[in-house]
């Protein structure tokens, strides 16, 4: 069946008093924005189904200027012949024409499900109606107008991990004789489930009927107890702590002595070993004896105090 939209008329149609849409082999709308081109939508699939594009509710009177009724006819050619459709809304009574002859609203649904199949003509209309759908009548509308993938175009799409593991299964099963199967085994897995939840119910309410029951009081003064020790534990933990440093402090220290002791040892060594000289250091003139005798008696004097 060939169908052809030739002419749209609006009458109070939203922001439309009067628009006449002649359709050619391609129809051009353009306008500004807000000036009403997706109305022009809206009136077709309201006309034949008495809803917005995407299917949701739609309110076709006038908001912005009164009018006492509201009128959308649609005159199309189905396999050579005129075919002239109108929804009208007058005084609030919802009136159907076909070739302007006035109808009951289940003669007027007759008509119209014999051009178009509902789903069909809204998706290919706005494609967005499509995807209003779940993924499941999606694929079935998909289905019912092409033929299924084969298995190999299938695969091709998938996850190469999949797609290996998928193709040594449909050699042996179909994907139905598959899915029953998946099917076969999540009852089941269900079962064991049920089973098991069934059973750590029965053992949890066994155990809490035979736990040993304690009372409150007494587990608060067991409580007190554990922490006054863990107090007790955490004093003495912080004094050996502060102990420690300390400890630390005085080994520093005596490192510290150690080391000048060390130094001075080693310098009396030197001073001691040192020949005396009868010169004089800074102006190299020979020494009297009584120089010499009071370099003599300083360096006994070192030794002493070094000892």
């Amino acid at each position: 069946m060939e169908i052809k939209f030739n002419q749209l008329t609006l009458q109070n149609f939203k922001s439309h008093k009067d628009l006449v849409v002649k359709f050619g082999d391609m129809t051009k709308i353009l306008a500004d924005n807000a000036k009403g081109k997706s109305s022009i939508g809206e009136a077709v699939t309201w006309l034949l189904y008495g809803f917005g594009l995407l299917g949701g509710k739609l309110e076709p009177s006038p908001k912005t200027y009164q009018a006492d009724n509201t009128l959308v006819t649609l005159h199309l050619s189905v396999d050579g012949e005129d075919l002239l459709l109108s929804r009208e809304i007058d005084k609030g009574s919802n009136k159907f024409y076909v070739n302007e002859v006035p109808s009951k609203a289940t003669e007027y649904k007759e008509v119209v499900e014999k051009l178009f199949d509902k789903h069909l003509f809204l998706s290919l209309f706005n494609p967005n109606y499509f995807f209003t759908f779940n993924w499941k009548q999606q694929r079935q509308m998909i289905l019912k107008y092409t033929t299924a993938p084969a298995n190999k175009e299938v695969l091709k799409e998938l996850p190469k991990p999949q797609s290996d593991k998928l193709s040594v299964l449909v050699k042996k099963h179909s994907l139905r004789d598959l899915g029953e199967i998946h099917k076969k085994n999540k009852s089941k897995l269900n079962e064991q489930y049920i089973e098991a939840r069934s059973r750590t119910k029965t053992l949890q309410e066994q155990l809490e009927q035979q736990a040993p029951t304690v009372p409150l009081d007494s587990l608060n003064v067991e409580l007190e107890q554990l922490v006054k020790e863990r107090n007790a534990i955490e004093a003495v933990t912080d004094k050996a702590q502060e102990t420690n440093g300390r400890i630390n402090i005085l080994h520093s220290k005596i490192h510290t002595l150690t080391t000048e002791r060390d130094h001075i040892k080693e310098t009396f060594n030197k001073l001691k070993n040192e020949p005396i000289q009868d010169t004089c250091r800074v102006c190299h003139q020979t020494l009297q004896d009584e120089a010499i005798g009071a370099v003599e008696a300083e360096k006994e004097q070192s030794n002493v105090f070094n000892k």
